[in-house]
C-alpha cells in the first residue's frame, strides 16, 4: 500500500505534522516553513495558514485524485543543471516530458510518459550524465496530471486559508507569500 500515493502522502503529512508539533512541545518553533510538493501541506499547516482539518481535507483529496494519474507516467533524476536537462529535453523531443523539480544547483528531476522517462535515461547513459528512474509509478509535476485538476480544485473550494503566523515560503514561487492565498487554485 505505501507504492499508492492515496497511502504515501497522508503518511508523510502525518509524519511532517507529527514531527513540527513535537518538537514544539520542546520549544522549537520554525522562523519560518518551506516544503516540496506534499511537503507544502504541512508546511502550510505548520504556518498557520491551514487548520489542521483544512491540510488533511488538502491532503485526503490530492492523494486521492492524484491516486488516478497511477501507471501514466514515471519519474527520474539526473545529476546535472536544470539548463541542461532543458537543453535535452528539447533537442531530444521530449515534449510530454517536464522538469518537476530542481532539487539543488546539481538535481533535477523530469516527469513524463513512460517511454519518453526511458528514452531519456537511456540517452543520458549514452551523454555520461548520472540519471536513474524514481521507485514511483506516478507522474507528478507533469501535464499528464492536468485532467485532474478541476475535480481537484472543486473538491478543496472549501477550503478557508489564512494569514499564518509563521512566515510560509512557496517551493512554486520561491517568495513567502500570504497564507490567505493557499486556497484550492493554489
Amino acid at each position: 500500500k505505501l507504492a499508492e500515493t492515496s497511502t504515501a502522502q497522508p503518511l508523510i503529512f502525518a509524519v511532517q505534522s507529527a514531527t513540527t508539533a513535537a518538537l514544539a512541545d520542546y520549544g522549537i518553533v520554525p522562523t519560518s516553513v518551506l516544503g516540496h510538493s506534499v511537503g507544502e501541506v504541512a508546511a502550510a499547516e505548520a504556518s498557520g495558514a491551514l487548520s489542521m482539518a483544512d491540510a488533511v481535507s488538502v491532503i485526503y483529496h490530492r492523494s486521492e485524485h492524484q491516486e488516478r494519474a497511477r501507471g501514466l507516467g514515471l519519474m527520474a533524476v539526473a545529476a546535472t543543471v536544470e539548463d541542461t536537462i532543458s537543453e535535452l529535453l528539447e533537442e531530444w523531443s521530449l515534449s510530454g516530458t517536464a522538469i518537476a523539480a530542481v532539487n539543488s544547483p546539481s538535481s533535477v528531476t523530469i516527469s513524463g510518459p513512460a517511454d519518453e522517462i526511458r528514452a531519456f535515461l537511456k540517452r543520458a547513459r549514452s551523454k555520461r550524465i548520472a540519471a536513474r528512474q524514481l521507485d514511483l509509478d506516478y507522474p507528478f509535476h507533469s501535464a499528464l496530471l492536468a485532467p485532474i485538476e478541476r475535480p481537484l480544485v472543486r473538491a478543496l473550494a472549501r477550503l478557508a486559508p489564512r494569514d499564518g503566523q509563521i512566515p510560509f515560503i512557496s517551493t512554486v514561487t520561491g517568495a513567502v507569500i500570504d497564507g490567505e492565498t493557499l486556497d484550492a487554485q493554489y
